[in-house]
């Protein structure tokens, strides 16, 4: 019989986990580190602690990142286990504020921002026509209402690839902040909705330009029981597939030449092992040259936005982007590059003029030869 993740974590493991842990490493709390979250977890669980105040605040102290496991010899889950007990501690009304009222308005108006439903596709002055075998948009939340450029970005290169291309009617959330934050039952009514919005669209192939969409869609979705019968790839994959098939073509930098680093989002990469396609689509820009910030790949730097982080503790959140914008400056790179809205959205509001944050989007639009 296997042992208990849980206990695992308490007994098997150096703790390496508490060193690379971007919330404890701020907080420099004991409670916070990812093996402090599984004693918790374990004592909740036998209902020797109840999940109120200060055990709740601590339990959302986590980005749910995923760097933890990498250095975790037994491999424990963490982010998996932090998510089950937020399950919890939403159904039963523990959890912060903050988190209760996102699963009010994604209920209301289908995006946890509260922002009305049927802006969603605002950025884009006119929709993809549809057709049997096209290509769909998955625009995603962040995209939609606080990152337009990207929208408008994305537009121009399916326009460009493939001449037009479809979005999905009544898009709704993914679902990927809700799982995140402990609102299982609301991502599932979503991921319902949207794998019969999606495959009612007659599309082939969507492509998402969030990574929290692509792992909702590619991973969350058959788990929960409503697998796409279509195929889901990154913005990342698709411009990398384009530009390997002669379909999109770059010009040289107007510089001559420009550094650029990438931030690996975590969704993307250590959830999802997408690592080569961002970097192969930067360095194919002429002009380019990419250099890595220390962190990088699997064992990347949580911008802190992530896993409801920002949402409930914006002061950690930005104390941990800024950490991860010095290392990017630390490379001598003029632009940062990220493959993921809700990255780009923490580090743009952090960077304070340090380094030019961009989406792969933006940068390979920027780029485009027509």
């Amino acid at each position: 019989m296997s042992a208990d993740p849980i206990v695992l974590c308490g007994i098997e493991c150096m703790k390496m986990c508490r060193f690379v842990c971007v919330a404890a490493n701020q907080l420099k709390l004991e409670t916070v580190t990812p093996y402090g979250k599984c004693f918790l977890a374990y004592y909740l669980r036998k209902e020797a602690i109840t999940g109120r105040g200060r055990v709740a605040e601590a339990m959302y102290q986590c980005a749910t990142c995923g760097l933890c496991k990498e250095w975790c010899l037994p491999k424990v889950d963490i982010p998996e286990i932090v998510k089950e007990v937020r399950a919890k501690l939403v159904k039963d009304g523990n959890a912060p504020e903050p988190t209760l009222e996102i699963g009010k308005k994604t209920k209301s108006e289908k995006n946890p921002y509260g922002e009305p439903h049927e802006k969603r596709f605002a950025a884009l002055n006119k929709k993809g026509k549809s057709k049997m075998g096209s290509v769909a948009y998955f625009v995603g939340c962040t995209s939609a209402y606080r990152q337009l450029n990207i929208v408008n970005a994305m537009a121009k290169i399916l326009e460009h690839t493939e001449g037009e291309f479809t979005l999905i009617d009544d898009e709704w959330c993914c679902g990927a902040p809700l799982l995140s934050t402990g609102h299982i039952e609301l991502a599932s009514e979503h991921a319902e909705h949207n794998k019969k919005a999606i495959e009612d669209s007659g599309c082939s192939v969507v492509v998402t330009s969030c990574a929290g969409c692509y792992m909702a869609l590619s991973r969350y979705y058959p788990k929960m029981g409503f697998p796409l019968k279509v195929e889901v790839v990154h913005l990342s994959q698709y411009l990398w597939s384009a530009i390997s098939e002669g379909k999109l073509k770059l010009k040289k930098s107007g510089k001559g030449g420009v550094k650029v680093t990438y931030h690996d989002p975590c969704h993307l990469g250590r959830h999802m092992g997408v690592y080569d396609e961002p970097r192969s689509v930067l360095s194919s820009i002429p002009g380019v040259q990419l250099v890595e910030m220390d962190w990088n790949r699997r064992n990347s730097k949580c911008c802190g936005s992530g896993g409801g982080l920002q949402l409930n503790f914006q002061e950690l959140a930005r104390r941990i982007g800024i950490e991860r914008i010095s290392e990017a400056v630390a490379t001598g790179a003029e632009f940062l590059v990220t493959a993921c809205p809700f990255c780009k959205n923490q580090l743009e509001s952090v960077a304070e003029g340090k380094i030019r944050v961009y989406d792969l989007a933006e940068i390979v639009v920027e780029h485009l030869k027509v």
